[in-house]
């Protein structure tokens, strides 16, 4: 979660897991997760167009799990870490149509 307070206290988010959260208010991590943020929200498609949405689980030990959350019992998708880094780094910059 993303809180911007509008009374001039200093953003902060909450990075959430199964078996705890982390709650932050630093400004060098909230200006790089509003960043990130913004960059993919750019690319994604307005909620009345969005063909798919995919549910990404990252609390597996060493994996990256993937799938469609419209299909629940279709094929999942695992990923190493250092091969969904690969991909979100392809992501942004530009290797791919996600628009396709």
């Amino acid at each position: 979660m993303i809180a911007k307070h509008p009374d001039g206290q200093p953003d902060a988010i909450s990075s959430d897991a199964p078996a705890q959260a982390q709650i932050t208010a630093d400004c060098d991590v909230v200006a790089a997760i509003w960043e990130r943020y913004e960059a993919i929200r750019l690319w994604a498609y307005p909620e009345r167009e969005s063909r798919r949405i995919i549910e990404v689980a990252m609390n597996l030990p060493g994996m990256i799990a993937v799938r469609d959350s419209k299909d629940p019992a279709g094929p999942k998708l695992l990923f190493t870490r250092d091969e969904w880094k690969a991909f979100i780094g392809g992501v942004m910059n530009g290797e791919f149509d996600i628009r396709a």
